[in-house]
C-alpha cells in the first residue's frame, strides 16, 4: 500500500474515533476508487455508515470486507453490530460467536455476543458473557452494567448495586452507572441519595436528557414540584420529539404530595384537564416505555371524585400505547373453572407494609379444598417476614420479571381464573398489568381506595358498613359489597411489645394531652388544618403530633402550610421520626386520642389504634377511602367518636383529650369489642362468596377474541440498559 494511502486510512481511523464520520466515509470512498479492495476501507466504511444510521449500506461494506478477509476477528464482530442494529439478533450471534472462534481472549466480543444474547432473552448465558469479559479486562465498566441490568431484572437488587458500582469504578464518568444507582436508591427509599447521584450524572452530562428526566422523577418525589417540572421539560426540549411521549405524560400528571390549600387543589385538577385536552390533541405515541410512567398517586388525596378523570388518563394511554390492552390466550377459550378456583394475589407490596399485612391473612386462610392460591410478587422481590409468609402460605410464588411483556407472559402461563390486584394506582407496574386481560375475573380493593379507571379492572371489592349511598357512581368498576365486613381483610391483631416504652422514650411530649395524627403526610388534606387549629385553640395543654415518615421534606411543606393556616397554634404541632413498627404501635398505646384524617382515613393504622384501645375521632367523608374508621366503628357498635362535621370533630376530640374519664370509658368499650375487627372468619368467606359469583358472571359472558399482535410490544423496562455495542 502506497504511502498516501497509509496516511489517508490512519486519518480515516482517527476521523471515526472521534465522531466524525461524514470525513470517514469520504477518505474510505477515495481509497476504495484508488484500491477497490482494501479491506480496511471497506471494515470503516461499514462501521462509519452503521455509526450514520445507513445500516443496509454500513452492513454491505462490512460484509465486503470480510468476503475479503474472512480471518479477522474484527471485522466478524463489526458485521456482528451491524446485524444486531438491524435487528437480526440470530446472525449478529453467529458472527460475535466467529469472532470468539479466531479470538477467544477477545473481551469485546464476549461482551457484544451478551448484548445479543439479551436480544434475544437469554439473560443467563448473557451474565455468562459478561463474567467472561471481565475475567478477560476486569475494567470493562459496560459489562458490569449490563450485568447489573439483568440482576435488577431477575430481583437481585443486591448484586446490581454492586455491579453498578464497579461500573463507575472503572469508568468514573459512565453516566447510565450513577443514574441506575440512583435509580436503586429511590427503590430502597433512600431519596436524598438517590437524587444526589443523579444530579453527579447531571454534572457529567449537563445536556443529558435522561438524566433530566429521572432527576424530575426523583424531585417530585422529594416534594420539589416545580424544580421537577422544570428537570422534565428541559428533557423534553433535549430529546427527540417521536421518543419524549413519556416525559409529556410525566410532566401532565404531576401533583405535589401535599398540597397547600383547597384553592390549589382546585387549581391543580384544572390544570391537569388541560394537560389531558393537550395530550389528547398532540395524539401522542407511547412504547412500552409507558409503564416507567407513574399513575397520578397524588390525586387519591383531593377529597374529590376522580372516576372522570383517571377514566381520560386510561383511554389517553389505551390509545397512545395499545400494546397495553394484551389478552391472555386462555381468556379467549375459558368457560368455567377446574375443580377448585385458581386465585392469583399480586402486588409489589407483599412485605413488611400496610399492603403485605393486609393480604397475608387471606391467602393463608382460603378454602384450600375450593380454592387455589398463587402469590405473584412484583419486583423488587422482599424477603421479610410478611413476604415469607405469604410465600409459605400460598400453594405458588412467583417473582415475576420487571418487563411488563415478560411479567404479563409469566402470569398468562398460570392460566388463573381470578387475579386480585392488592393495590393500583401506587406504581407504574401493577398499573399497566391491569390494562392487560389475564384472567377471566380481575379485581382490586381498598390496597389503594380509588376507582381505577381501567376497563379489564372487573370489580371493585369494598364493604356494605363503608360505602354511603349511590357508590357504584364513584367508580368505573362494578362494586361488589361484602356484607358487615369491618376489614376488608383477615387481619392479624397487633400486640403491643413487652415493655412498653413510655412518651418519653418514643421522642413525643411528656406533659400536656396528646392527639396524634400517625398519617402519611399527603393524607394530611388542608381541611385537616381548620380541625386541627380548633382542637390545640379549645385545648391549651393540647400537643399534635405528626410522623415526618420517610420523606422528612414533606414535613417542610407542611411545616409552611400551618404557618399559614393556623399561625397562632401552629408552635404546639410536632413531627418525630419514622418509628419502627413495634414502636410504632406503641406510640398509638400512650396516645391519648387519635386523630384520622378527614377524605383519606387510616386502615392499618385504625386497626393497630383501635387493638391497643385508643380512641380515634374520625369524619365520614363521601367516598370509601374516607370511610374506613367509620365503617370499623360501625363493625364493634360504637358511634360516640364518629363526628357530624369539623366542629364535632373539634369538639369530641377535646373531650376525649380533655376528660379522662370519658375517654377511658370509651377505650374499654373499644378493648371490649375490637375482637370483631380481628381474624375474622367471615371475611373470608364473604371474599370466597364474592369470587365465586364473580365467576359464574365470567362464565356467563361471550369469550374474548385474541388481539393481534402489537408490533414493538416486547421491549425491556429496566431502569437503564445498554447503549451501543462495544466497536473493534
Amino acid at each position: 500500500m502506497s504511502a498516501v494511502l497509509e496516511s489517508k486510512i490512519d486519518r480515516a481511523r482517527r476521523h471515526n474515533e472521534q465522531g466524525q464520520l461524514a470525513q470517514c466515509e469520504t477518505l474510505c470512498r477515495e481509497i476504495l476508487e484508488a484500491e477497490p479492495e482494501h479491506v480496511e476501507a471497506w471494515n470503516l466504511l461499514g462501521i462509519a455508515a452503521c455509526r450514520q444510521g445507513k445500516r443496509s449500506a454500513g452492513t454491505a461494506a462490512v460484509q465486503r470486507a470480510l468476503f475479503l478477509e474472512g480471518g479477522r476477528a474484527d471485522i466478524h464482530m463489526n458485521l456482528g453490530n451491524a446485524l444486531r442494529e438491524s435487528g437480526e439478533a440470530e446472525r449478529a450471534e453467529q458472527c460475535f460467536r466467529a469472532a470468539l472462534s479466531l479470538e477467544p481472549s477477545y473481551a469485546a466480543a464476549h461482551y457484544n455476543l451478551g448484548l445479543v444474547l439479551e436480544d434475544q432473552g437469554r439473560r443467563d448465558e448473557a451474565l455468562g458473557c459478561y463474567a467472561h469479559t471481565l475475567q478477560l479486562d476486569a475494567r470493562f465498566a459496560r459489562a458490569y452494567l449490563n450485568a447489573g441490568g439483568i440482576f435488577e431484572i431477575q430481583g437481585r437488587d443486591r448484586q446490581a448495586m454492586e455491579a453498578y458500582r464497579s461500573a463507575i469504578r472503572c469508568e468514573p464518568g459512565l453516566v447510565e452507572g450513577w443514574r441506575n444507582i440512583a435509580a436503586l436508591l429511590d427503590e430502597e427509599g433512600r431519596l436524598p441519595e438517590a437524587i444526589a447521584h443523579c444530579q453527579h450524572a447531571l454534572k457529567l452530562e449537563p445536556e443529558n436528557a435522561r438524566t433530566l428526566y429521572m432527576l424530575g422523577l426523583l424531585l417530585e418525589a422529594h416534594g420539589s414540584t416545580e424544580h421537577a417540572a422544570m428537570c422534565v421539560r428541559r428533557a423534553i426540549e433535549r430529546s427527540d420529539p417521536r421518543k419524549d411521549a413519556d416525559m409529556r405524560f410525566t410532566l401532565a400528571l404531576m401533583l405535589p404530595p401535599v398540597a397547600q390549600s383547597r384553592a390549589q387543589i382546585g387549581e391543580l385538577r384544572s390544570r391537569l384537564e388541560r394537560n389531558l385536552g393537550a395530550l389528547e390533541a398532540a395524539d401522542s405515541t407511547l412504547d412500552q416505555r409507558a409503564t416507567t410512567l407513574s399513575p397520578p398517586f397524588f390525586l387519591s388525596y383531593h377529597g374529590e371524585c376522580n372516576r372522570e378523570l383517571h377514566g381520560k388518563i386510561v383511554r389517553l394511554l389505551e390509545r397512545a400505547c395499545p400494546a397495553l390492552l394484551w389478552t391472555a390466550p386462555h381468556c379467549r377459550e375459558w368457560k368455567a373453572p377446574g375443580e377448585r378456583i385458581k386465585v392469583g394475589f399480586i402486588s409489589r407490596f407483599m412485605r413488611a407494609h400496610s399492603i403485605g399485612k393486609t393480604t397475608r391473612g387471606l391467602v393463608a386462610q382460603l378454602d384450600r379444598s375450593r380454592f387455589e392460591v398463587c402469590a405473584l410478587f412484583l419486583p423488587p422481590a422482599a424477603d421479610d417476614e410478611v413476604a415469607n409468609f405469604i410465600r409459605e402460605h400460598a400453594e405458588s410464588s412467583i417473582a415475576l420479571p420487571s418487563s411488563v411483556p415478560e411479567a404479563r407472559e409469566r402470569i398468562a402461563e398460570l392460566g388463573l381464573d381470578i387475579l386480585f390486584y392488592q393495590d393500583i394506582g401506587m406504581e407504574a407496574m401493577s398499573y399497566f398489568l391491569a390494562f392487560a386481560r389475564l384472567a377471566p375475573v380481575q379485581c382490586v380493593s381498598f390496597g389503594h381506595p380509588d376507582t381505577t379507571g381501567i376497563a379489564n379492572v372487573d370489580y371493585f371489592v369494598s364493604s356494605d358498613l363503608y360505602e354511603p349511598e349511590g357508590a357504584a357512581a364513584h367508580y368505573s368498576e362494578r362494586l361488589f359489597l361484602l356484607r358487615n365486613a369491618g376489614t376488608l381483610a383477615y387481619y392479624y391483631r397487633p400486640r403491643l411489645q413487652q415493655p412498653a416504652k413510655g412518651r418519653r422514650q418514643l421522642g413525643v411530649p411528656v406533659e400536656g394531652h396528646l392527639y396524634l395524627c400517625p398519617q402519611t403526610l399527603f393524607k394530611l388534606h388542608p381541611d385537616f388544618d381548620v380541625i386541627l387549629g380548633g382542637i390545640l385553640r379549645a385545648d391549651p395543654s393540647g400537643r399534635v403530633v405528626l410522623l415526618e415518615g420517610k420523606h422528612p421534606q414533606w414535613a417542610d411543606l407542611l411545616r409552611a402550610r400551618f404557618a399559614q393556616s393556623i399561625p397562632d397554634v401552629a408552635g404546639r404541632v410536632s413531627f418525630i421520626a419514622q418509628l419502627n413498627p413495634a414502636d410504632f404501635v406503641n406510640l398509638l398505646a400512650v396516645a391519648d386520642v387519635v386523630l384520622d384524617t378527614p377524605h383519606f382515613n387510616g386502615m392499618n393504622t385504625s386497626l393497630e389504634a383501635f387493638a391497643m384501645g385508643t380512641p380515634i375521632v374520625t369524619l365520614p367523608g363521601n367516598y370509601q377511602r374516607g370511610r374506613h374508621t367509620f365503617g370499623m366503628y360501625r363493625r364493634m357498635g360504637i358511634d360516640e367518636a364518629i363526628a357530624a362535621d369539623a366542629q364535632d370533630y373539634v369538639r369530641l376530640a377535646v373531650k376525649l383529650g380533655t376528660d379522662r374519664a370519658a375517654r377511658e370509658a370509651l377505650s374499654a368499650k373499644i378493648a371490649e369489642r375490637c375482637g370483631a375487627l380481628f381474624e375474622d372468619a367471615d371475611v373470608v368467606r364473604e371474599f370466597e362468596r364474592f369470587f365465586t359469583e364473580a365467576l359464574q358472571e365470567a362464565g356467563r359472558r361471550p369469550a374474548q377474541p385474541l388481539p393481534a399482535p402489537v408490533a414493538g410490544s416486547e421491549s425491556d423496562a429496566r431502569s437503564e440498559i445498554e447503549e451501543g455495542n462495544a466497536l473493534a
